[in-house]
């Protein structure tokens, strides 16, 4: 599970459903790190959830964790125009007969990685290598929340 931590910056409703725009936090200025310079200078993220407002009013300008899959992630060598979209570059491939796992870097996520899970054709045709910068994008409705009190003190 990849975990990112940001605000609730604001939210809009529709019929039971929440579209939140969270302002995400560098895991490592929560730690003292620097980050690295080769990835994501995007700094928010939307999150779609199946909820009315009384689930967030509260939460509005709280910290948030944010949790998603590493199957989840759409991975490219060029994105343009969408949300939820941020460069960054990998660290490392792991391969198997149909799947690669690649572990990218993150300001954003703890530890200061993400894991995601692919298609192996996908690095093999664009001779991707550690070092390359590729481009990761999480849909808004792939995003979970997570509360977790040993970071941010929610009560």
């Amino acid at each position: 599970m990849n975990k990112l931590h940001g605000i609730l910056e604001s939210f809009t409703e529709q019929k039971g459903i929440l579209r939140l725009f969270v302002r995400l936090d560098s895991i490592f200025s929560l730690q003292g790190f620097q980050p690295s310079q080769n990835v994501e200078s995007q700094s928010h993220l939307f999150v779609l959830l199946l909820e009315d407002s009384a689930f967030v009013s509260h939460l509005l300008h709280q910290p948030l964790q944010l949790g998603f899959k590493e199957n989840n992630i759409i991975v490219a060598t060029k994105l343009k125009g969408i949300h939820n979209t941020f460069r960054a570059e990998i660290l490392k491939i792991t391969q198997d007969s149909l799947f690669a796992r690649l572990k990218l870097a993150s300001n954003y996520a703890e530890n200061g990685t993400l894991n995601v899970l692919c298609a192996l054709d996908f690095v093999r045709h664009n001779g991707l290598k550690v070092g390359d910068s590729i481009f990761w994008h999480i849909p808004e409705n792939e995003i979970m929340l997570f509360f977790d009190t040993k970071i941010y003190n929610l009560r």
